[in-house]
């Protein structure tokens, strides 16, 4: 597991033995220099990228679907998340959409990996989505954790009050580290 962080945000990559799963894609015009950074530590698998997560809808997570999806490259995201997704216009000239959503829970399994996508109501969106990457004891929370005051987008039906509950729902995990959709990650 690696943290890419820059360009708008933190992605994840997971090394699987069918390939790799990115986990958030960083603002618009970062997909270049994300794919390098990539690459770079790809080197000595050579791994084609099988899957980009969105943790929610907005652009430094989702800000280079357009460009995944013009690579071929499934997204997964909470069905509230998909309806708000930015409208990046593809190559094509058509807006991509996610080939997964899910509405409460997703277990991704790729290559001896598990992935469990997680959405616990209401919080910084209605669409917020929690990666807990199981046998590493790692989950990634997006923005539902912020080293300031919660800031929850109220016009995509985030909500102050559902985000204690939501807090509570991801600490009955078993996980050694968090990592947040900015900074670095926290025990």
């Amino acid at each position: 597991l690696f943290l890419i962080a820059g360009g708008g945000g933190n992605t994840l990559l997971r090394f699987s033995a069918n390939g790799l799963i990115l986990v958030d894609g960083k603002l618009p015009g970062n997909y270049r220099a994300l794919m390098s950074q990539v690459r770079k530590i790809n080197k000595l698998s050579d791994l084609p990228v099988r899957v980009l997560i969105v943790t929610d809808h907005h652009e430094n997570h989702a800000g280079n679907n357009a460009q995944f999806a013009a690579a071929g490259i499934p997204l997964l995201a909470q069905e509230n998340a998909r309806n708000r997704l930015p409208a990046y216009p593809a190559p094509s000239g058509k807006a991509p959409t996610p080939i997964v959503t899910y509405e409460r829970d997703y277990t991704l399994r790729m290559g001896g990996v598990e992935a469990r996508l997680m959405h616990f109501g209401n919080a910084h969106t209605d669409g917020d989505t929690v990666v807990y990457f199981t046998n590493l004891k790692v989950v990634a929370v997006g923005d539902l954790f912020t080293p300031g005051t919660p800031e929850p987008d109220y016009s995509a039906g985030g909500s102050l009050v559902g985000w204690g509950p939501v807090l509570a729902q991801i600490l009955k995990l078993d996980f050694d580290v968090v990592v947040p959709s900015t900074g670095p990650m926290v025990s």
